[in-house]
């Protein structure tokens, strides 16, 4: 679609506050707020539809979904015809209709839509800004530092740990559920302010599109959903389908990738953030169709890299069942 054609599409699903942000989206008001939204309305404007000439057009809210435009289109003339909540909006679905025409032939969306906000989408990393690091377990001090956490040999070549002496920082790559280079982060051999590092390439960073330790959603069952890279080592021991999510509180974007899973086992850190987190969870869960289980960790304990692997097991054995 052009710029036009995306305005005239969004008008005529009767979506407000339309604004063209001149770097490929258009921001709006979701059209899908009233079936879709906690108050059925969205004030502050959660949504954009994609403006790419001679390419199929994409939208996504981040109060609720993503997809085609066409699948926007189809959503509304269902939830419409069926007379679900919502007002009775007078949509000009012939408009659309002709609008997405010239997009019949485009090639389709990829299976995982990785579409940012505007101006951001995820962009895979060359491997060799990997192997610029040496490996953790050959450096001494980062060795030393990982022992002392009570991160294994093992666990520092599963998941290929790094050092960055400039920055003295264990560098932690992940990939995406293709195995697709997606990131790195840091964290510091030293505690105080700064020890944690997200880190770029070419100002690219893909950490709000992509799980530490993502490609073990290809695996069948449930996932045990933690915060931190520490979290994830200490876990996948006894639970080996466990990503990380790096931050407290997940985007849509990540848990629709964990759609196919059925049933997310949280164990948040035992602060604040941790039980804020949970609720947000539960919400994004339940907008999926997903069963959220809570693990709460034991008094005195913060993180479930404090954990014993045994007690681990058993807590998420008693969450499965």
């Amino acid at each position: 679609m052009t710029q036009e054609q995306c305005v005239a599409f969004l008008e005529a699903l009767r979506a407000k506050q339309i604004h063209v942000k001149g770097n490929g989206w258009i921001e709006a008001s979701c059209p899908l707020a009233p079936w879709t939204h906690k108050n059925r309305m969205d004030s502050s404007p959660s949504f954009g539809l994609s403006v790419r000439p001679g390419e199929r057009s994409h939208f996504l809210c981040f109060a609720c979904r993503q997809g085609s435009a066409e699948e926007l289109l189809q959503t509304i003339e269902f939830y419409s015809g069926l007379g679900m909540v919502g007002p009775k909006y007078d949509y000009n679905f012939p408009l659309c209709h002709q609008i997405l025409q010239d997009e019949e032939y485009v090639i389709p969306l990829p299976e995982y839509g990785e579409f940012g906000p505007p101006g951001q989408q995820f962009s895979e990393w060359p491997q060799y800004w990997v192997d610029s690091f040496t490996h953790a377990a050959w450096d001494m001090g980062a060795a030393k530092y990982l022992a002392f956490r009570g991160v294994s040999v093992t666990t520092m070549a599963q998941f290929d740990l790094r050092y960055d002496p400039k920055r003295q920082m264990i560098v932690a790559p992940y990939r995406d559920v293709f195995n697709r280079l997606a990131g790195a982060r840091g964290r510091s051999l030293h505690e105080g302010a700064g020890k944690h590092y997200d880190y770029t390439y070419q100002g690219v960073n893909n950490a709000r599109f992509c799980w530490y330790n993502e490609p073990v959603l290809n695996l069948h069952g449930p996932v045990v959903v933690v915060e931190g890279q520490f979290d994830c080592w200490k876990t996948v021991q006894v639970f080996p389908k466990t990503v990380a999510n790096l931050t407290a509180k997940p985007t849509m974007e990540k848990m629709k990738k964990l759609g196919d899973c059925g049933l997310v086992i949280q164990i948040p850190d035992r602060d604040e953030a941790g039980r804020e987190s949970v609720q947000r969870y539960a919400a994004l869960c339940a907008q999926l169709g997903l069963d959220h289980r809570p693990i709460w960790l034991g008094e005195g304990v913060k993180d479930p890299a404090e954990c014993h692997v045994e007690y681990l097991r058993d807590r998420i054995q008693e969450a499965c069942n």
